[in-house]
């Protein structure tokens, strides 16, 4: 298999040398390490459940695409959303974790975000606080 989306690259490494920490993150003051396996199946299982409620390429264009944000410090499940998007052929909207809220509301409404993914309680909050003033 030769990998040509940075997705292929996890087919590539469960058949070359799969991995015991191919991603590694802080939760809760311990580390934690995800397989290869791991990431393989919890991203095909993002990816499913996206599709499930209706993500996806739409008709290929940038523009058509369907678009899922994410408000998220840097930590592993970011990239398995991120290989997850991608798999589906939506695009990923990355916001800032420190995003006021009417700079969210624009930049929401801007990408047509149809799902949001959020870091914490805090920025779940601040996303209802303004749901209503996003139609997508």
């Amino acid at each position: 298999m030769e990998p040509k989306r940075l997705f292929d690259a996890i087919a590539l490494q469960l058949e070359k040398k799969p991995l015991p920490d191919m991603l590694v993150g802080k939760s809760g003051g311990q580390w934690k390490k995800y397989s290869t396996a791991e990431i393989a199946e919890t991203v095909n299982q993002l990816s499913a459940g996206l599709l499930s409620l209706g993500i996806g390429p739409n008709d290929m264009t940038t523009e058509g695409r369907d678009k899922v944000a994410i408000i998220s410090k840097n930590r592993p499940e970011w990239v398995i959303l991120d290989l997850a998007v991608q798999q589906i052929g939506a695009l990923l909207t990355p916001i800032y974790p420190t995003i006021n809220v009417n700079e969210l509301e624009f930049v929401l409404n801007d990408a047509q975000a149809k799902v949001i993914f959020v870091n914490d309680e805090d920025t779940f909050h601040k996303v209802l606080s303004i749901k209503s003033r996003v139609p997508s």
